[in-house]
């Protein structure tokens, strides 16, 4: 019986681990919470296009000082989200390397938003792709 309930314990452990193991945005909002982008999602088809450089850690992240406003960077370029209801952004691609060039095109044409957990999501092209963000570590 003792072996039971050692191995429900632990169970449940693991269980809470896995539902917590990112840190949720607040009820309130983006504020101070830190995205980087994991890739270019196409709805259709479920395809994830992952951007080059892979191994730059500033690369491709946002970081909110408001619910509605953040600083982040493609590569070589820093970005600005002026608002995101409705989707106001600004920055340039000028000699931007890798697939910066893509995301900041993507970027630019946003139209909507979604955030849950630990994704923030931001639709654009008619809504058939979403640039899809994970919450990291500030």
């Amino acid at each position: 019986m003792k072996k039971k309930i050692i191995t429900f314990t632990v169970f449940l452990l693991i269980l809470v681990v896995g539902f917590y193991s990112c840190e949720k945005p607040s009820k309130t909002g983006l504020k101070d919470t830190k995205w980087k982008l994991e890739g270019i999602m196409n709805v259709q088809t479920g395809d994830l296009k992952k951007l080059e450089p892979k191994d730059c850690e500033e690369c491709y992240t946002f970081t909110f000082n408001t619910n509605t406003t953040a600083r982040g960077y493609t590569v070589l370029n820093e970005m600005f989200i002026s608002d995101l209801n409705p989707f106001s952004i600004w920055g340039t691609k000028i000699g931007e390397e890798g697939d910066a060039g893509i995301c900041y095109d993507a970027l630019v044409s946003v139209k909507s938003y979604t955030f849950y957990k630990c994704e923030l999501k931001l639709f654009y092209d008619n809504n058939s792709k979403y640039l899809l963000y994970k919450q990291v570590n500030l």
